[in-house]
């Protein structure tokens, strides 16, 4: 448990009926603020939808039944004994550092009196959809703002990890937006001081704000202060629709007492009653008019896309888990076919056909958010090209824009200078893929024939073998990569739902295991390593065309 300096908030030990003055009026105000008691504003105030309607008033200052009834509550919600006077085990639990969002005693009576309703108590409002953003106004001088970042995203992550929503960082203004304020910072709810109320956050149709006192001393494990990352997952259960919890081993548990990161089971059947349980699918807020590419570099996932914007520039972002997204980065550049992702050298690599021109373009960076090292070759292509890395060296493969649509390959040591360049005799209707197995480099496309099956074909370095030719058929580009042995090969089917489909290899020659997917594109999908596991990205059949990702 963290060592806290002396609370800014403490009560008189033995106030009952009877009892009056300031003392009185000080724990009425606790009452009021945290739902015991009639806070005497209209229901539109801020934490409205949080506070029972009918609560009964006090007499100011002055101990009443109301104010006995209120404890005896606040005894009942935290297990303590009803004795309806302020005890010393009642005032200690008062005193705590808490969340300054209200508890909901009445539903917790209703719970505690029903033992077959689950304990957490779903505040009533949700955000629409299953796509949540999130932003930051300003950041703590008690911790460094790539630590705050780091902290928030690893408590969005948490919640991401066993409910169905998806959460971006963006620049602007987002639902969810974090800021660290002292006192009266204009919402209506003045934070009080060191070790009082820590922190609030807003339920969705309150706005989802989520605001933290700055008065605390904020650290990361605990030690002399607060954790940010304990108190970041509490209150971000409010800004989902959580209210506070019966079960004072759970997250969402109103009282502070040190470090808890793990979501209790009671937590987890509260965000899943809203938002319902964690899939394996992925689909983000942002859209694009090709094929995404998707890559694992610093054991983060990237993916990049040409966007829906009257330019159609490129973009790349970064997640945890592929639920949590952010940094992302849009480009100068454009394009309208879709880039390509590789790691190679330490770098980030993305390679794409211009807009005008349709030259191959290669650019890297070391973090996936400043690029350079830009480089236009005089090859063209009117398609996405592909990356990958062979033999030590970076390959870049393409569809040419001659009458056949030949295939190419060309090499680089250092990503600038490129030659070996190699025309296949195949050809494509769509651009190829790129994967290594053992000592081979693999090429994947759909062929020219009047079906447009899917092909396989190997490169030793020196000859080109082992050509197969799948019974299925795509449009697009087909996708193959190398995740953990096992070679994943993924197309767009031609059937009228144009649905995905992959196969898996061990040998890059016999493919077995068909799945045909019920998610849909109009482009070919990525398939790709995130970490140890196979991931599939596309552009979906919707009207807005969102990125969605999804392990297999």
């Amino acid at each position: 448990m963290a060592v806290l300096e002396k609370k800014a908030f403490k009560l008189k030990v033995g106030l009952n009926i009877g009892s009056k003055g300031k003392e009185v009026t000080k724990l009425q105000n606790f009452l009021k603020h945290f739902g015991y008691l009639d806070l005497n504003q209209p229901q539109s105030d801020t934490f409205a939808t949080s506070k029972d309607i009918g609560l009964e008033s006090c007499t100011e200052g002055e101990y009443d039944e109301a104010t006995s009834k209120a404890v005896r509550k606040f005894q009942f919600s935290y297990g303590l004994q009803e004795t309806g006077e302020l005890d010393v085990h009642t005032t200690h639990l008062m005193e705590m550092p808490r969340c300054g969002c209200p508890d909901n005693p009445d539903k917790i009576v209703t719970i505690k009196a029903n033992p077959q309703l689950a304990e957490f108590v779903a505040q009533g409002s949700r955000w629409p959809g299953t796509h949540v953003t999130f932003n930051f106004s300003n950041f703590s001088p008690d911790l460094t703002q790539q630590v705050i970042k780091d902290t928030l995203r690893a408590a969005f992550t948490t919640w991401s990890n066993v409910c169905n929503l998806t959460f971006t960082e963006v620049s602007g203004t987002g639902d969810i937006t974090i800021a660290f304020a002292a006192g009266n910072h204009g919402d209506g709810f003045p934070f009080d001081g060191a070790g009082g109320v820590l922190a609030h956050g807003f339920y969705p149709n309150s706005g989802g704000d989520l605001h933290f006192d700055e008065a605390e001393t904020w650290t990361t494990n605990g030690v002399n202060g607060i954790d940010l990352l304990t108190v970041a997952i509490h209150e971000i259960g409010h800004t989902l629709g959580l209210n506070h919890s019966a079960v004072n081993s759970a997250i969402m548990f109103a009282i502070y007492a040190g470090v808890r990161t793990n979501l209790h089971t009671d937590d987890i059947a509260g965000i899943a009653s809203i938002y319902g349980a964690k899939t394996n699918k992925t689909t983000l807020k942002d859209t694009s008019v090709a094929s995404p590419s998707f890559t694992t570099f610093n054991n983060n996932g990237f993916i990049a896309w040409s966007g829906t914007n009257a330019q159609r520039n490129l973009n790349v972002m970064r997640t945890n888990n592929l639920r949590v997204w952010f940094n992302k980065v849009t480009l100068a550049d454009t394009s309208l076919s879709g880039p390509a992702l590789t790691v190679f050298n330490g770098r980030l690599y993305i390679a794409w056909r211009g807009v005008g021109n349709n030259q191959l373009n290669v650019m890297s960076s070391a973090d996936g958010i400043t690029w350079a090292n830009k480089v236009i070759l005089a090859d063209t292509t009117f398609f996405r090209p592909a990356l990958g890395v062979y033999n030590g060296k970076l390959v870049l493969a393409w569809t040419g824009t001659d009458a056949q649509r030949r295939l190419n390959i060309i090499q680089s040591t250092n990503g600038i200078n490129w030659g070996n360049k190699i025309t296949l005799g195949d050809t494509s209707i769509d651009g190829p893929e790129l994967c290594t197995l053992g000592a081979n480099l693999l090429i994947t496309w759909a062929g020219t024939d009047a079906q447009h099956k899917v092909n396989v074909m190997a490169f030793n370095g020196v000859t080109w073998f082992n050509k197969v030719t799948l019974n299925e058929t795509s449009n697009v580009s087909p996708s193959i990569e190398n995740v953990s042995g096992r070679i994943y090969l993924s197309w767009t089917g031609t059937n009228a739902q144009n649905n995905l489909n992959s196969l898996v290899s061990l040998n890059g020659t016999t493919f077995f295991g068909k799945v045909i997917y019920a998610d849909t594109s109009f482009f070919g999908p990525t398939v790709a390593a995130f970490r140890t596991l196979p991931v599939i990205a596309w552009t979906g059949r919707d009207a807005a065309r969102s990125l969605n990702v999804m392990t297999i």
